[in-house]
């Protein structure tokens, strides 16, 4: 980020770590957001195994989103924001504005998605966002 604030030009033909975008709350937004955090991954630096393991986590944390996020007829977006706050980091959220974490039955659901993110991240936050629903924000050192 620069002195005033902005997010810094990236360099011509490459696009900036930096964005924001929505995505329904549906299985077949899952892959893409992955896709998209792993392209920023590799433009960063990322190595390959670092790669996958952020593609996990974001994967993880969408899906929690898909299956519990907006029970029954609700409908509802995934909320996707990536930065790179210092040189080699990768800073990604995902929200939602659901009913909320625990706030619905988990019928068979063992509870390990928020366990293999906390295991391949270096920070892991996860709270309620404003006004409803759950926020995951990842911090990923790339070496």
């Amino acid at each position: 980020m620069t002195d005033d604030g902005r997010h810094p030009t990236p360099p011509p033909g490459r696009p900036s770590p930096h964005f924001r975008e929505d995505f329904p709350a549906h299985p077949n937004s899952i892959g893409t957001i992955r896709g998209r955090c792993r392209r920023v991954a590799a433009q960063l630096g990322a190595s390959d195994d670092r790669q996958e393991e952020i593609a996990l986590a974001v994967t993880e944390a969408a899906t929690n989103v898909v299956l519990y996020a907006y029970p029954g007829t609700l409908r509802g977006l995934i909320h996707l924001r990536t930065a790179s706050p210092a040189v080699r980091t990768l800073e990604i959220t995902i929200a939602d504005t659901g009913v909320g974490l625990g706030r619905t039955p988990v019928p068979g659901g063992l509870g390990q998605g928020l366990l293999i993110i906390e295991q391949v991240t270096d920070s892991l936050v996860v709270g309620p966002n404003t006004p409803s629903g759950t926020t995951v924000r990842m911090r990923f050192e790339l070496p």
